[in-house]
């Protein structure tokens, strides 16, 4: 009885001593599952705070957390053919970054009475027109001197010829990508002319849609012109008019626009701010209007025209418009080739003539210029012929000029009798 109730005795015992320790156990795990949770926590702030210095690396680094790809796919826009007008902003807004090493020169050719240019941008180039026929030799030396044997694009503003007639020149040097012109059918030999050319590269004309932008090397090009065509899609009123973006800059090429499709790109809402303008129609009365260089607000202008030419070109009116808005005008007749180029910030315009000096004119003294180089201005209509500095000098549509004082009376002109030459 002793021994069991001893062993009972014992074995309660042993089991209360169990009891204790189970009692005394409990508060130290429940100090160490405190202490896990507590480190857990903690881990998880880590944790977290490492992301977010990850995705935000700090104001005082000056940086956004943008990766590089999304850089260099910003810098080369790709071919759109949207006809929103809010795409000129954001086409310029594209072009904004200048990869390293990039170039970009626009030439501006001095062809006589006609347009030319050829744009360049990292070893790509775009052809805006070609001049006159006589100038098929021109173009055709040009890109053979160059290098030049491949164009990306050929634009033909429209298809008159003092634009297509020297285009068939460069043909037969240079191939090219894809072809623009305001119509794809003209009764011009000149087009004529350049449209076998292309056919013999396998080339067709496109007429572009307004709105519509494609890259040239790190540089977007977007027509913004003609908003609206006319029923014969040949007259001046439907000329392919381009803005070119290339960083910071803008060159704005508006072929042989008049007042009523400048208005009408204005009324679309284009942005057509830009540091260069190549002045429509060769600087006509009929052609940037006041309220087309205020939206351009152009630095420099670029007037393509021959010396001394019939049409009385660029007329007064135009060159008092571009002085009042302030730009520097440079005239392919009095300074021959003009090149303009761009580091996406600034750019620098140089002529041909007058090297290692100052080229650039004012509107006003380029008008000083031209009455300079004239001698008598006739009327086409009243057969009288003045002295350019006549306040009844006739219309630009109407002059014709001459050299010599013989040479208007040989011509059948009588003298004014107002300013009396």
């Amino acid at each position: 009885m002793y021994k069991i109730g001893r062993c009972r005795i014992e074995v309660i015992k042993h089991q209360k001593a169990n009891v204790k320790g189970q009692v005394m156990r409990k508060p130290r795990i429940a100090a160490a599952c405190i202490a896990i949770f507590v480190a857990l926590g903690a881990l998880m702030l880590m944790i977290a705070g490492c992301s977010a210095s990850v995705s935000n690396p700090g104001s005082s680094s000056g940086r956004v957390g943008v990766s590089p790809s999304a850089n260099a796919s910003s810098s080369q826009p790709s071919l759109s053919s949207s006809t929103s007008s809010s795409s000129s902003s954001a086409a310029k807004e594209t072009a904004a970054k200048v990869p390293e090493g990039s170039t970009f020169s626009a030439r501006f050719l001095d062809v006589g009475q006609g347009d030319a240019a050829i744009i360049e941008c990292d070893g790509h180039y775009m052809i805006v027109d070609g001049g006159p026929p006589d100038a098929s030799r021109l173009m055709y030396s040009y890109c053979r001197d160059h290098g030049i044997n491949q164009v990306d694009y050929l634009v033909a503003t429209h298809p008159d010829t003092d634009h297509t007639g020297g285009i068939s020149g460069a043909l037969q040097i240079v191939s090219v990508g894809r072809a623009f012109c305001s119509t794809t059918q003209a009764e011009q030999r000149a087009f004529q002319s350049m449209e076998k050319y292309l056919g013999k590269q396998g080339v067709s004309i496109e007429v572009p849609r307004v709105g519509e932008t494609f890259s040239l090397g790190g540089a977007t090009v977007q027509v913004v012109g003609p908003v609206y065509r006319t029923d014969d899609d040949i007259s001046n009123d439907d000329s392919i008019v381009l803005m070119i973006t290339y960083g910071e800059t803008s060159f704005l090429l508006t072929g042989d626009a008049t007042e009523e499709e400048e208005h009408a790109i204005l009324s679309a809402g284009y942005d057509i701010d830009c540091d260069l303008l190549k002045v429509s129609h060769h600087g006509s009365a009929h052609s940037s209007s006041s309220s087309f260089l205020r939206a351009a607000s152009p630095s420099s202008a670029v007037i393509s025209v021959a010396k001394d030419n019939g049409y009385g070109h660029p007329s007064e009116e135009a060159l008092t418009r571009l002085d009042n808005c302030g730009a520097t005008v440079y005239r392919t007749d009095l300074q021959g080739d003009i090149t303009a180029t761009s580091d996406g910030t600034t750019v620098n315009v140089s002529a041909e003539k007058g090297a290692g000096s100052d080229t650039t004119i004012s509107a006003s003294e380029a008008q000083a210029q031209q009455l300079a180089g004239i001698s008598y201005i006739g009327n086409l209509r009243s057969h009288k012929f003045h002295l350019p500095t006549c306040k009844n000098l006739p219309k630009e549509s109407n002059r014709i000029f001459f050299d010599s004082r013989q040479e208007a009376v040989d011509a059948g002109y009588t003298p004014c009798g107002n300013c009396k030459p």
